[in-house]
């Protein structure tokens, strides 16, 4: 269960909120219903029935690709979807429990110090960020990473995170790309305006 959801949240840029839900409130709850395949697998679509930026709730369709990874969202919801009703909860703990956030949070740290990685500065908002960076690096334009993210403004950018070789590298192109240039003092750059 849980591997399908972190590969649904990456794949799909996915706040925590969009795939957890609470026994209280199950209006934003995702279904088995909510989730559609591609004749040949090589896609499926799982709708959102509301999400932040979406006031009216009149939810939105997202496509996640199969890819050939053990990540492949595809796959992973197709073992989740398999003989299950439509109406059951996408995700579900033990016992037909909430998938609640903490569960997810919780579980997504538990696996990360496992795999020896510290787990302090992760959080349900470290798949949309992830995919966010990792779209960035892999060359995709601002515009594509802003549709995936379903983000109405730039605000994506600060999910982005720069290596710091890539960090060098702007800083580099950005002051240093005219090394023969004169350095004028008397330029606006050098003084206090």
């Amino acid at each position: 269960m849980f591997r399908a959801a972190f590969c649904l949240a990456f794949a799909c840029f996915l706040r925590a909120g969009e795939l957890t839900w609470q026994a209280q409130d199950t209006g934003n709850m995702l279904t088995v219903g909510s989730v559609s395949f591609a004749a040949d697998k090589s896609f499926a679509t799982v709708h959102l029935p509301s999400s932040k930026t979406d006031p009216f709730r009149q939810g939105a369709t997202l496509t996640a690709p199969a890819v050939a990874s053990s990540t492949c969202a595809v796959a992973a919801l197709d073992v989740v979807c398999r003989s299950r009703p439509q109406s059951a909860p996408l995700f579900v703990l033990e016992g037909g429990k909430a998938f609640d956030r903490t569960s997810f949070v919780n579980t997504l740290r538990q696996c990360l110090e496992a795999c020896g990685i510290p787990s302090s500065n992760y959080s349900g908002h470290s798949f949309r960020r992830g995919a966010a960076t990792w779209a960035a690096a892999n060359g995709v334009d601002s515009d594509t990473i802003r549709g995936l993210g379903r983000w109405r403004s730039d605000c994506f950018r600060r999910y982005v995170d720069k290596s710091a070789a890539d960090r060098a590298a702007t800083t580099k192109a950005a002051l240093y790309s005219n090394a023969n240039a004169p350095l004028r003092l008397d330029t606006v750059a050098w003084r206090d305006i």
